[in-house]
């Protein structure tokens, strides 16, 4: 005699099949049924796919973010960024940020902080040295690759020699071995904080002096060259072909616009934009 089949002794694709192809009354039951079945596996499957692994662990790009992390980032609020793939320590890490007054968002991997960071942020990073993926090391070597100024703070309960040394090497403020004190880390973040801080101010007056600099015209830019090699006003008419009444003049519209009052506060501010230019 003919044995029967049931949808359950079917695999998902050949139960579709099965329930499509027959008259039953239980046809269009057992195919929905199906079709809920086949849609879990595939989200199972693309679900484990979109893991990044790592010796048992995993970054997920968007479940381990927390609630912070999901809204918008304030494009000019210094901010503390935090890489951990550790919920617990994240966690602790936001409550003293909050305690301190300084926005924080966390990340649970390097990848994830890296799709969601703009170059330029205001603010400084802490980082795990191991996470999963892209180790902490790397994440700072790929800021460096990206001219990020954002001070970095690494942690970490694995830390040897070589890896603070390349950390250090690569500009850390410094490597925080777990367990930290609170306030050993929030010195660091005060320090890390100032130390951005300052190096936006100073950016921002350097990119000042270039504006001066680039609203000079020709002529001006030439007589202010000449002045600050030290060229006396004969011979700077002789140059440029005026007379020492309109050196005189010019002289006096390059210090307007340059915002000083002497050649020796043309000259300091030339002076630090070109070391500015070489480091």
């Amino acid at each position: 005699m003919r044995r029967g089949y049931g949808t359950d002794d079917l695999g998902p694709a050949k139960a579709a099949f099965f329930v499509s192809s027959t008259g039953t009354a239980d046809t269009q039951e057992g195919l929905a049924g199906t079709r809920k079945s086949m849609r879990n596996l595939v989200l199972d499957g693309s679900s484990r796919s979109a893991e990044n692994t790592d010796g048992g662990r995993t970054c997920k790009d968007t479940d381990n973010r927390s609630e912070l992390a999901r809204q918008p980032m304030n494009e000019t609020e210094a901010t503390l960024f935090v890489v951990d793939d550790e919920p617990s320590a994240c966690k602790g890490v936001a409550a003293l940020a909050t305690s301190l007054g300084i926005p924080c968002k966390t990340f649970s991997c390097a990848e994830d902080f890296l799709s969601r960071y703009k170059r330029g942020r205001a603010g400084c990073l802490l980082i795990d040295l191991r996470l999963p993926g892209m180790s902490g090391l790397e994440l700072q070597g790929r800021l460096v690759d990206m001219g990020s100024r954002l001070p970095v703070i690494l942690i970490s309960a694995y830390a040897d020699v070589p890896a603070t040394v390349r950390a250090m090497q690569n500009g850390a403020l410094t490597v925080l071995t777990k367990p930290y004190r609170d306030d050993e880390l929030a010195d660091a973040v005060r320090e890390a904080l100032q130390r951005d801080r300052e190096s936006r101010e100073k950016l921002a007056r350097q990119a000042d002096v270039r504006r001066r600099i680039d609203s000079l015209t020709e002529r001006e830019r030439r007589l202010m060259e000449a002045v600050l090699a030290g060229r006396p006003n004969r011979l700077i008419a002789r140059d440029l072909e005026i007379s020492q009444r309109t050196v005189d003049r010019v002289r006096a519209m390059v210090f307007d616009k340059m915002g000083v009052e002497s050649a020796v506060e043309v000259a300091r501010l030339v002076a630090q934009l070109r070391v500015s230019d070489q480091a």
